[in-house]
């Protein structure tokens, strides 16, 4: 009996816990909302949603607000959205009798532009803000309109999926942006080591990845990313993270939670190693805490939460242009994004602008406003008075502040204030050092912000552009590999027979076990098989499974030598070179020349090389891969930081050569005896935002020799290494760098300065 007691109560609590869950939620969403801010200080947000509540829920929700107003940012500038939730409680108690106000969804839209523009109209005559801040008010106020709308139509969408329906796509897209907008809002609250926006963007991405798939992934990837930029620049490399992470892990989610999980902290940490971004504030422990929720969820409310990804039924080259074209609508988002809030940023550094004159204004409201003699100094001797703080400038900009004695003789005759006047300039001038301080810190920021972004729209556009080059599955010569592997005793778990646009095969092997027959006799029998010319695998095991790849033989091969001398031979040197071969048939030079000599300049180049070959490796395309580089430079060090980048990129299926130079010195083809130069005036990387590779395509033949080097070994001009590389045209590379660094060092003279020396030739593959 006192068993069941105990059972009845515990139902009643559960049951009261749940009535008020309701309510409490209200007021948490609210008061993230609240704590909303955009180009710098707008937030209506709070009020809007308040707006858009049942009635039921209007007064959890208007304390929701006022708690937000109360405790997040500056009460006094709070003051009219604190006026404008009252406003809104005001309203909503208004409209209890009459149903058709308070349903109506051009009403309730209209109503919060009014209570905003009246609550904001009247703080921006308290405060004096003139006509610009009223017609800000007033465009806040439409803002605030349209979140009405917004909220409204996501709390049907909310009602929809807990009716076990699928919401219409405007409700959809209302709710993915109230959704967003409370992530901004908490971006802005810390507990602990933890930022909670970031925390539930990260357990956000995994659940619709795991409910929507791969391309959900991206897509969503992206809007948190820029929310969380939005929320703060500084977050940049955090957010450039999130799309690629999200993307990658729904193409595990079917494979399970786990997977999903360790997919995404995988990459995610990478990103941020390949940025040199990990540290406390780079959202590292943020995405490890949002995988623990995420983990932590019991699996019944996981498998309610989670819909399993629809199969497509069209074909798989249709399937991927869809991918595709969502993939380039999304950067060309992020592009929009980026340009708005550089357009933003610019009106807002207008608006906020400040002189040295400034502080004299300061300085004549703060002292003189109380001065028997301010009519005598402003008006009647008004030139002299300007002049004479004109002449404290040179003083303030060389030692920062200034002394009694400093002061011109007309202060020191006139002036009945001299003490106060000395205090009022330093003071003044040093908020005005401050505010310049600041404004240069977010410039730097919002620079590297704006790279990041534009970075992250490169690396979808080229992922997209990756997936639209239609390869197609040949599951005929799949079946017919498989059967020749169990004919030999070889039996695969899957094969994959892919051509891709160029007509070009590649065979996917997986399976429990090593293959135990020679690779190279494997690779000449399938060669014969598929009438196709294969190279030795590439063989891959993880977990206890083995991946064996066999890509079409290419047409040339690349013969290279490097050679290298540091400046006035010490013990380092300040260039950089990285050479190798992908399985796609690409071979890649990377030079780097860091600015000086000696280890500074070897740990900008050294850092500029590695960056370019695993960013170049992991798939992204040069102009995003620069874009990432050049932010990762300039966010590096306070000091000046930059280095050089020269990539020549060769297609040894077609001989097609294209050479991509960041500030990099000239390189070199020679044909035949005869020598061309390759060169371009683009900047290094790391100078400034916003620089682009000069870019250089020639068809190659079997023979061409390719020469690469850094300033060091060009000494005086160009012209010289051509006519010597002309001269040495019939010699292997090794030998053509060995001489051509000899050269340069002898003819150097002394000028000290590191000298790398690549060259390479073209050449058929011996059989």
């Amino acid at each position: 009996m006192l068993n069941l007691q105990r059972i009845s109560s515990l139902r009643r609590r559960v049951g009261q816990l749940a009535r008020m869950a309701p309510y409490a939620g209200t007021g948490v969403f609210t008061l993230l909302l609240s704590n909303v801010r955009i180009l710098g200080g707008l937030s209506p947000f709070g009020a809007a949603f308040a707006m858009a509540m049942p009635s039921g829920l209007s007064f959890s929700s208007v304390i929701g607000g006022i708690l937000g107003c109360s405790f997040f940012g500056r009460f006094e500038k709070n003051i009219p959205y604190l006026i404008a939730f009252l406003c809104v409680l005001a309203f909503k108690l208004a409209a209890a009798g009459h149903p058709k106000f308070r349903s109506s969804v051009p009403v309730l839209c209209g109503a919060s532009f009014g209570v905003l523009a009246l609550s904001l109209g009247m703080g921006t005559v308290l405060n004096g803000e003139g006509a610009v801040g009223f017609f800000i008010r007033l465009a806040e106020s439409a803002l605030g309109g349209a979140m009405t709308y917004f909220s409204i139509q996501a709390l049907r969408a909310a009602e929809d999926l807990m009716n076990r329906k699928e919401p219409g796509e405007i409700r959809e897209a209302s709710l993915f942006i109230l959704l967003l907008v409370t992530l901004v809002g908490a971006c802005g609250v810390e507990v602990w080591f933890w930022n909670l926006g970031r925390v539930l963007g990260g357990f956000f991405l995994l659940w619709l990845s795991g409910r929507r798939g791969m391309a959900a992934g991206a897509v969503g990837g992206v809007a948190v990313g820029a929310a969380i930029c939005l929320a703060g620049p500084e977050s940049a490399a955090c957010a450039g993270g999130l799309a690629l992470s999200a993307m990658l892990c729904g193409v595990f989610a079917k494979f399970g939670r786990l997977t999903q999980t360790a997919v995404f902290l995988s990459v995610f940490t990478v990103s941020l190693l390949v940025l040199g971004e990990l540290g406390h504030r780079s959202g590292g422990l943020d995405m490890l805490a949002a995988s623990a929720l995420f983990l932590a969820l019991p699996t019944g409310v996981y498998q309610k939460l989670r819909q399993p990804v629809s199969q497509a039924q069209g074909s798989r080259s249709t399937e991927n242009r869809r991918i595709s074209a969502q993939m380039d609508f999304a950067a060309r988002t992020i592009r929009d994004i980026r340009d708005s809030v550089d357009a933003v940023s610019k009106r807002l550094n207008r608006l906020n602008s400040t002189e040295i004159n400034d502080v004299y204004d300061r300085v004549a409201d703060r002292v003189c406003g109380r001065c028997g003699l301010k009519m005598f100094c402003w008006e009647t001797a008004f030139s002299q008075t300007t002049e004479a703080f004109q002449r404290l400038t040179p003083l303030l900009k060389e030692h920062g502040r200034i002394y009694p004695e400093d002061l011109p003789k007309f202060f020191q005759t006139k002036c009945p204030k001299t003490g106060e006047l000395v205090r009022g300039v330093n003071g003044c001038y040093q908020e005005f050092i401050a505010r310049e301080n600041a404004g240069r810190k977010v410039l730097g920021a919002k620079q590297v912000a704006m790279e990041q972004l534009d970075g992250v729209a490169e690396m979808l556009r080229d992922a997209g552009e990756d997936l639209s080059e239609g390869e197609e599955e040949n599951a005929g010569l799949a079946r017919t590999v498989s059967d020749f592997l169990a004919e030999i005793g070889e039996d695969a778990d899957e094969v994959y027979c892919v051509l891709d646009r160029y007509d070009r095969m590649r065979l996917e092997i997986y399976r429990e076990k090593p293959f135990r027959c020679d690779r190279k006799l494997l690779a000449e029998q399938l060669s014969g098989l598929l009438e196709r010319p294969f190279d030795a695998p590439c063989v891959v095991s993880a977990g206890g499974r083995t991946r064996v790849s066999f890509f079409e033989k290419a047409r040339f091969a690349l013969q290279f030598a490097l050679r290298q001398k540091s400046a006035e031979e010490g013990p380092v040197c300040g260039d950089c070179c990285e050479y190798f071969a992908d399985p796609r048939g690409y071979a890649h030079i990377i030079i780097s020349d860091g600015m000086g000599s000696g280890s500074r300049a070897a740990v900008d180049s050294v850092m500029t090389c590695n960056f370019a070959l695993k960013l170049i490796k992991a798939g992204f395309q040069f102009d995003a891969a620069l874009k990432f580089i050049n932010s990762a430079l300039l966010v590096k060090a306070g000091d000046e930081s930059l280095a050089t980048l020269d990539i020549g990129c060769i297609d040894l299926y077609t001989g097609e050569a294209e050479f991509l130079k960041a500030g990099g010195a000239c390189s070199f083809l020679c044909r035949d005896g005869h020598t061309m130069q390759i060169k371009g005036p683009s900047l290094p990387a790391g100078i400034l935002q916003g620089i682009q590779y000069d870019r250089h395509k020639v068809k190659l033949r079997e023979g061409d020799l390719l020469v690469m080097v850094t300033d060091g070994a060009v000494a005086i001009s160009e012209d010289w290494l051509a006519e010597e590389i002309s001269a040495l045209d019939s010699r292997e590379p090794g030998a053509v760098a060995e001489k051509l660094l000899q050269l340069a060092s002898f003819r150097q003279q002394g000028k000290g300065d590191d000298i790398t020396v690549a060259a390479a030739r073209l050449v058929y593959p011996a059989e």
